[in-house]
């Protein structure tokens, strides 16, 4: 298996599959998979199982190994903190503590992400928008962007939405019909692994991490390994 998800690699082979493409051997090669997991592969395809969810089965599986691999020096992802530069009615913000969080959620805004694009002008506009909702701004504690990084829009502690579970939310900047960058899979990934596997005040694990629509399949997987 992958040592670490190398991104190119993950791109190359994502869109080979979502062309109706079998999964190439030199592709398999290049991705580490050994024989019996090509094998393994191909008899889930024979199978029905859809090559994607086969394929982000592998990069789970793969990204929990390189964590179990971590040194001790682990660094967190990077977060590009933008909180108080966007729209937001303070009065209305409630707090919890982060022990209550008994959850994850993994959204899209299903807002077509087309180009280059300035992802803070995105978030100030939708909080502008939400604002006119009757909301506090954001509903979201952090943001994906296509490009992968890491943004935060909200303190761990506002309560977001109305949830037993009182969960930390993560964004992913996505339309209705659009497919998750490399990019924002493998910071995604990055981000579940700080929240399930180092943040010891936060009592959420992997199992907990729950979502919907085309992030599902990613999700699924990732709580399995």
């Amino acid at each position: 298996m992958l040592d670490q998800p190398n991104p190119e690699v993950t791109a190359a082979i994502v869109i080979l599959l979502r062309l109706g493409c079998p999964l190439p051997l030199a592709a398999a090669e290049l991705a580490g998979l050994e024989a019996d997991e090509l094998a393994a592969w191909l008899d889930a395809g024979r199978a029905g199982i859809a090559p994607f969810d086969v394929f982000v089965q592998l990069v789970a599986t793969a990204q929990a190994e390189a964590l179990q691999q971590m040194p001790t020096d682990y660094q967190p992802p990077e977060v590009s903190d933008i909180i108080y530069r966007l729209p937001r009615q303070e009065e209305m913000i409630r707090h919890r503590g982060l022990h209550k969080v008994k959850a994850l959620v993994v959204a899209s805004d299903g807002e077509k992400a087309i180009g280059h694009y300035d992802p803070v002008e995105r978030y100030r506009a939708q909080a502008r928008q939400q604002l006119a909702t009757g909301d506090f701004g954001l509903t979201a504690h952090y943001r994906i962007s296509s490009e992968g990084r890491l943004w935060r829009t909200q303190p761990e502690s506002v309560i977001v939405c109305d949830d037993s579970q009182q969960p930390l939310v993560v964004c992913i900047d996505l339309g209705i019909g659009q497919q998750p960058t490399p990019a924002q899979l493998a910071t995604l990934g990055a981000y579940l692994d700080w929240m399930t596997q180092h943040r010891s005040d936060i009592p959420a694990g992997r199992a907990d991490v729950v979502t919907h629509g085309v992030l599902a399949a990613f999700v699924r997987a990732y709580s399995r390994v």
